[in-house]
This record gives C-alpha cells, sequence and structure tokens, in this order.
C-alpha cells in the first residue's frame, strides 16, 4: 500500500488500460476514460503503459503518501497541490512520504489520472486491475474510493 485516502473526491478509481478479450463473456473493456493520460501519467513516473493508477472524475481526492514517490497528473486541468505548493501537470513530481496531495475541481476537462511509480497495487481481475462500477469488481473492492482507506 502506497496511498491513504483521506478524503475520496467525487468518484475516485483505479483504473488501467481495461480488460481485453471479455465481450464473449458479456464483460465490456472498460478501463481509464482517458486512456492517453494514463498512459503519459505512467510513462512519466516509469511505469509500464498500462499500469495501474487512479482516475478521478470532476472533483479529486486528498491523499496521503506512505512512501517516498514520484507522481504524475494527466488528463483534465486540476487544480492539485502538495504541503501548499500547487503540482504541475504533466509533469513527474517527486514527493516525501508523509506528503498530503490535494486535488481540487477540474477546470477544464472532466477527467484525470494520477499515476505513482510502481503503480496501484490491487488485485488482477480477467487481466486488469480496472474497476468496472457498473458491474461491482475489479480495483479496489470493485467500487470509488473511500475515506481512511489504502490503496
Amino acid at each position: 500500500m502506497t496511498i491513504e485516502v483521506l478524503s475520496p473526491g467525487l468518484a475516485t478509481t483505479v483504473q488501467d488500460l481495461g480488460r481485453h478479450c471479455t465481450r464473449a463473456m458479456g464483460i465490456g473493456l472498460g478501463g481509464a476514460a482517458d486512456s492517453y493520460s494514463l498512459m503519459i501519467a505512467n510513462l512519466l513516473v516509469g511505469n509500464a503503459l498500462g499500469d495501474a493508477a487512479l482516475e478521478i472524475a470532476l472533483t479529486g481526492p486528498a491523499l496521503r503518501l506512505q512512501r517516498d514517490a514520484t507522481v504524475a497528473i494527466c488528463g483534465a486541468n486540476i487544480v492539485a497541490s502538495a504541503g501548499g505548493v500547487e503540482l504541475p501537470g504533466w509533469r513527474p513530481v517527486v514527493l516525501k512520504a508523509g506528503s498530503t496531495v490535494a486535488l481540487g475541481a477540474c477546470r477544464h476537462g472532466a477527467r484525470a489520472c494520477v499515476a505513482v511509480d510502481g503503480g496501484i497495487d490491487v488485485p488482477m481481475l480477467l487481466g486488469s486491475r480496472s474497476t468496472d462500477l457498473r458491474g461491482g469488481f475489479g480495483g479496489h473492492r470493485g467500487r470509488a474510493l473511500r475515506s481512511e482507506e489504502q490503496v
């Protein structure tokens, strides 16, 4: 576990590039709504393109890092800060353990991705770590993140 959720935001989920080859079972592709931003964020922190990251919808969470980490925020232009210092989008940022990352409202766009070096380690299900909200499976317990959880 790398991240503690202090407040969840509107709908923050774990996403990757989705589940391929599952349509015959009635399971959609799913994955990040903005796969381009997910891939760039992962590249910026040294992850594989399809590693799991957090996807934020409209308003972001407050997160506390439990270890030193490199993070990247891509996608929507979102209000983001750590320790009161504004964080740039589309750039890797090295933060110390215990840092609190506050993600506010999306100023332009609706979805942002937060990648952390090493990815988000949740169980793989049908070849993906993505959350399927409609189906209630995958990601972190098949739902959006809640306060006081760790991912």
